[in-house]
């Protein structure tokens, strides 16, 4: 939504607006939070915390996702568009998950995402929650395992609504248009009312729309014309190179003109929030929410690097369908001096999206098999190469419970605690399709048969599979997988106030979890060129399934495996990699023969905090935090290469649960009369069993899993300030400096990853904002004014951990005819296999010895970001003219190599517009 402010630039300024509302006092209003579980303020706890609350969130915008941090500098956005994101704090990344899997096969998420006291948090797919009448925000950096669980490794960001007040009517409504350089416009528009009931029983209702323009061209596809390039790429990825396009091939080349379209990126946000309240007594409370939200977008938020800026080169539609329905529910009461609160909530979603996939053809295993004809399973014996087009195609459905029972005794006792109880259950179920478009001309007609039929199917029934039903000619894979995760805990943290001064919080988190994956792949292998007639194979190459089916009638289900790890293993137990599911190898990393992956452990959490006055505070932190261990779904599957460090290396069954121990320190203080507030921390944490998504089919294998790739240690300084200068301007800012380091990799990720020594990704090692506002009365008018203006400056940072930077960019050269112009950074090392550079010893960024590909990562680079506005407030009328990004800065967000060529995700050029505001009662 283009809005005058964004709720980011709100938590920069860290009560900003609450300054100017304060100016007459020059004095700086108290921040409450509940970071601790209590709410207490923001300067008196021992825990590093950004807020925005009360009156200055109704002066501030709010929007989505990605606004939530733009002003941030020690919080990292990285992704592919609304509805694909991933939050980093203080620098702890891996590697941007691929969103075709990892919804329900990857990492769970580094940093916790809470909506009200609800954990909302998925791999991959960040629940994208529209920012409408939000209370406050609040981001808590560094580990907050011990009172918030798992995923709250590096950090945890919650989002605090409004709540019904008991007595009082009164609304607003907010109406947004904007008009964005080189695109289209946007609208939006949201209202709120509290509405009371009866005498205790009080509702709020929330609703909005918003509808957001794009600015990105989908273009006329054009490749390399050199058709040997394109073949050449193709044929050096295969899994094997008996099956390969003849170097003199028919290219026959895909076309998307179907779906040139300008400013295609669109996106729409609509729903609303009801909220019920009854006071049963003075003590008790019950609170009932439900939040339901429907997020659409058509198109890419990623460019081409090799096209003009703003412009992508897509052969299939790129659509998102992503919708959740949340259910919350929160009982407080005091009963004698013990705060009671028991919350819940139900969580329904469910995400439909079509992605592009065309370019896996210059990446993937087994193309040559896929799209070229006729069949020979013979080097060069193909003579055609088929359409290119591919896309994915997914439908995924999470439903999340959770319940918290907690107690808290008086917080002013020299003694006093929080003690509570959760339980977790999260399900996911996920059906993915991978349709090859020029797989029916290679010879995949496995759909065509007499009376209907259909294509590859799942198999044999298993555990966790939801459909089994035949699939689209044009499918060539399918996953259907179920994915559980269970999690039971106890924690509790006392606090010992040993002076009026001096006070000492110790805490801890008892948890178990479970972990189970289960279901199918399929695929349409041996499936090519199968008699219509039943009568037998029409291949050289055929497998057991063509033919008549069970039922009668003619085609092929393709073969499929089973993903429960534990049946996995049993079935391929006989390569002697383990003795048994039950052998002390994979029963030490908690795997039963159930398939269940299990976890317990304790965290712990130790902080002091000492006020030297009324105004200043220091403070000492040690915590731990942890994210859930996972099974891969190919556990078992032997290297491709079996030669050096990955000589008997095989998928691992278990990436077991990272863990993150954190040193800080800080100060928090109010000076000059409270006019400046000044918050700063220094943190060290040190990262254990680091786990990544890993996709190397040059080595291991063309599925993607997950592994720890060793360890690495961050350090850094965070710090805010917010400086009421007069009683008409106020200057605040933010900055953070990290300072990232890979301490330790296994030995097969060397020469795969950026080696040690090198920086974590996705965060620059300086960032910083700063914000200046100026209010003042127009006496002719009788009215408040305002002028703003913020600076934010994001530094250079790489794109992933893993070192294929010449790899892409060569690949990129060969099917396009160009290099792409972005920046690379090369490490110490090679990269990958040397069968994979010595294929084409004419390749971009080689050793020396033209045998591997120099280690080195795309650079993010570093950009700066400009935003005005001026508004004016007559009586409950609220009008402001805005423009955002005045110097039209072509951010790099992200660069992903996950299609094998780099695609670069962009911010939203320079837009302009206007808001009004209206509050009534």
């Amino acid at each position: 939504m283009i809005r005058k402010t964004k709720l980011s630039q709100a938590i920069t300024g860290v009560i900003l607006a609450q300054a100017a509302i304060a100016v007459e006092a020059a004095e700086l209003e108290e921040v409450i939070v509940t970071a601790t579980k209590r709410a207490e303020s923001m300067q008196d706890i021992p825990v590093a915390v950004q807020a925005v609350n009360g009156e200055a969130m109704e002066q501030l915008g709010v929007s989505t996702f990605d606004e939530y941090i733009k002003f941030l500098p020690n919080v990292t956005q990285q992704g592919r568009g609304p509805g694909r994101n991933e939050i980093y704090i203080r620098g702890v990344a891996t590697e941007q998950s691929n969103t075709t899997v990892s919804s329900v096969q990857g990492s769970a998420p580094q940093v916790a995402l809470y909506l009200d006291e609800q954990p909302v948090s998925f791999g991959a797919r960040n629940l994208d929650v529209y920012a409408a009448d939000i209370n406050r925000v609040e981001v808590l950096p560094g580990p907050q395992g011990t009172l918030f669980g798992a995923s709250s490794q590096s950090g945890t960001m919650r989002l605090i609504t409004n709540k019904p007040e008991q007595g009082e009517f009164f609304g607003g409504i907010d109406a947004t248009m904007g008009l964005t350089k080189g695109g289209d416009e946007s609208a939006s528009i949201e209202a709120f009312v509290n509405i009371p009931l009866t005498d205790n029983l009080a509702a709020r209702v929330v609703v909005y729309n918003d509808e957001q323009g794009g600015w990105i061209d989908n273009v006329t596809g054009r490749w390399n014309d050199n058709d040997l390039d394109l073949i050449q790429v193709i044929n050096r990825n295969q899994i094997s190179s008996a099956s390969t396009i003849s170097p003199t091939a028919e290219v026959i080349r895909s076309d998307n003109s179907a779906l040139t379209e300008e400013d295609w990126n669109e996106a729409t946000y609509r729903g609303g929030r009801v909220s019920l309240s009854w006071d049963l007594s003075d003590d008790w409370n019950v609170l009932v929410q439900h939040t339901e939200q429907e997020l659409e977008t058509s198109g890419t938020w990623e460019y081409s690097p090799v096209r003009e800026e703003d412009q992508s080169q897509l052969y299939s539609p790129d659509r998102l369908e992503d919708d959740f329905g949340l259910t919350t529910w929160t009982v407080t009461g005091r009963i004698a001096e013990l705060d009671i609160i028991y919350t819940g909530g139900f969580l329904d979603r469910d995400v439909f999206n079509i992605t592009d996939y065309t370019l896996y053809t210059f990446g993937g295993g087994y193309q040559a098999y896929y799209l070229g004809s006729p069949f020979s399973y013979t080097a060069g014996g193909a003579q055609v190469l088929h359409d290119f087009t591919k896309r994915y195609v997914d439908n995924t459905e999470n439903e999340r419970t959770s319940h918290e029972f907690r107690i808290s005794s008086d917080p002013d006792r020299t003694l006093s605690f929080t003690a509570g109880v959760f339980i977790d259950d999260i399900e996911t179920n996920s059906t993915g399709a991978f349709q090859y478009d020029g797989a029916v001309d290679a010879g995949f007609d496995v759909a065509v048969t007499p009376g209907g039929g259909g294509g590859i199917t799942t198999g044999i029934p298993r555990e966790g599979v939801g459909n089994t039903n035949p699939r689209s000619a044009s499918t060539i894979f399918v996953n259907d997988f179920t994915r559980k995760e269970e999690q039971f805990a106890y924690f509790g943290e006392i606090t010992w106030r040993i002076t009026d001064d001096f006070s000492v919080r110790v805490g801890a988190r008892d948890y178990d979890l479970d972990f189970e994956f289960q279901g199918a792949t399929g695929s349409s292998f041996f499936c090519k060129n199968v008699d219509p007639s039943g009568l037998g194979p029409a291949a050289t190459f055929a497998g057991p399934t063509q033919g008549v089916r069970p039922d009668g009638t003619i085609g092929c289900d393709g073969n499929s495996f089973d993903n429960h790890v534990t049946q996995r293993l049993r079935n391929i137990g006989g390569t002697g990699f383990v003795n048994g599911v039950d052998g002390a190898v994979i029963a030490a990393k908690g795997l039963g023969a159930d398939g269940v992956l299990n976890q317990s452990d304790t965290i712990a959490r130790i902080a002091a905090d000492w006020h030297i006055n009324d105004n200043v505070m220091l403070f000492a932190t040690w915590s731990e935090g942890f994210r859930p261990p996972v099974t891969n779904r190919n556990a078992g599957n032997f290297s491709a290469n079996q030669s050096g460090p990955f000589e008997g290396y095989f998928v691992p069954a278990v990436a077991l649960t990272d863990e993150m121990t954190n040193y800080e320190i800080g100060v928090k203080g109010d000076f000059f009369d409270g006019s400046l507030r000044l918050n700063a921390t220094y943190y060290d944490s040190e990262i254990e069993d680091l786990q990544t998504t890993r996709f190397d089919p040059s080595n291991v294998a063309f599925l993607v899993f997950i592994e720890n790739v060793g360890d690495a240690e961050v350090r850094g300084i965070d710090a805010d300030f917010t400086w009421l200068a007069t009683e008409n301007l106020t200057i605040s800012g933010a900055m953070a400096w990290v300072d990232s380091e890979i301490t330790r990799l296994n030995p097969q990720l060397q020469g795969i990853a950026a080696p040690v020594g090198s920086e974590l990704p996705y965060t620059g090692d300086f960032s910083f904002n700063i914000r200046a506002r100026y209010d003042f009365r127009v006496e002719a008018l009788d009215a408040d004014a305002y002028v703003q203006v913020a600076v934010a400056r994001t530094d250079d940072s790489f794109a992933g951990i893993i070192g294929n930077a010449y790899l892409a960019e060569d690949v990129a050269t060969r099917i396009y005819g160009q290099r792409t112009g972005l920046k690379i950074k090369e490490h110490n090392g090679t990269f990958g296999s040397s069968s994979v550079a010595t294929a084409l010893p004419d390749s971009i960024g080689l050793t020396p010895d033209g045998q591997f590909f120099k280690n080195a990562r795309y650079v993010q680079e570093a950009y700066t970001l400009i935003n005005l506005a001026v508004g004016i407030q007559l009586d409950n009328l609220g009008i402001e003219l805005f423009v955002d990004n005045v110097n039209d800065e072509e951010a790099i967000v992200h660069i992903s190599t996950f299609d094998y060529v780099p695609t670069v995700s962009t911010n939203r050029p320079l837009t302009g517009g206007i808001r009004l505001s209206y509050d009534f009662n």
